[in-house]
């Protein structure tokens, strides 16, 4: 997929705690099945055959256009436009088949072009024009290009002091559940301490981690209460991510990412603390 289809996902403002300060770009709330494009209800439309090429064997067909687009967001979407080619759904009834093109030329000018659009693949049946042609995975393949060329993204959320102070009894959320057959992959978080004069007392660990109880640590390892009790200056630390462990599936997959601290509530104490986040959106 071309970098000129890189895009920001869209804020989800409305499942945000408004009390928190947010900056940086979400990875969206579209999922896989937004990417079945001719499919599922969620999916963008169909590719039109605009021409054959053949009975059976190997053939070319060329579409009216190779560009679609997700179904949520009506993002553009260009399925053939890279290096590597998703299989495809093709014809109906006692013509379907499913096949991988083995060469295509459909760049992104070609695609936005009216029959500039060509597959080839080695087919069982006859398709020509008015045949459609849709994703046969359900978007899987689809989705893991674009989210991959997403590459890494950046979300910085400020706690208020009495975030920090309710953090015990109230979890703040960090990013919200990317879709269904997705996760997070929290590469890096960054912790400033911006104490302005008046240490923070008691508390517990601080834990970045899947779930409103981020019982699923996302991190390579928890922040010590010491990071905000020891301190009346600013101060920041660095945590790595954690994904090259074992996690189980249902612990991560769709599920928004929070930051709690588990043992005890913050006393005391001013300022405010920012957390930074560098991650990428997976599919399952």
């Amino acid at each position: 997929m071309k970098k000129t289809l890189l895009i920001i996902g869209a804020l989800l403002l409305a499942s945000l705690p408004v009390s928190a300060q947010y900056y940086g770009q979400y990875a969206s709330d579209i999922n896989v099945s937004s990417f079945a494009y001719g499919v599922t209800p969620n999916g963008g439309p169909a590719l039109i055959v605009g021409a054959g090429g053949g009975t059976s064997g190997s053939y070319s067909i060329t579409l009216d256009y190779g560009k679609t687009s997700t179904g949520v967001g009506a993002y553009p979407l260009y399925p053939f436009s890279g290096t590597t080619y998703p299989p495809f759904a093709i014809g109906s009834g006692a013509t379907y088949e499913v096949v991988t093109p083995s060469s295509a030329s459909c760049t992104t000018g070609q695609a936005n072009s009216y029959q500039q659009c060509v597959l080839t693949a080695t087919f069982t049946y006859a398709h020509g024009a008015g045949d459609v042609v849709r994703a046969s995975d359900g978007g899987v393949f689809e989705a893991t290009q674009y989210f991959t060329s997403m590459g890494v993204q950046r979300q910085v959320v400020t706690l208020t002091n009495a975030q920090i102070l309710a953090l015990y009894a109230t979890p703040v959320q960090l990013l919200p559940a990317p879709g269904a057959g997705l996760f997070y992959h929290v590469l890096k978080a960054t912790l400033v301490d911006e104490n302005t004069g008046t240490a923070y007392a008691s508390g517990g660990v601080l834990t970045v981690g899947y779930g409103t109880t981020a019982a699923t640590n996302a991190l390579a390892s928890t922040v010590a209460a010491a990071f905000l009790t020891s301190g009346t200056t600013m101060q920041e630390i660095n945590e790595s991510g954690v994904l090259n462990a074992v996690l189980t599936a249902a612990n991560v997959l769709n599920q928004p990412i929070y930051i709690t601290n588990a043992t005890g509530a913050f006393t005391t104490g001013t300022g405010t603390l920012k957390v930074i986040l560098e991650y990428s959106v997976s599919v399952q």
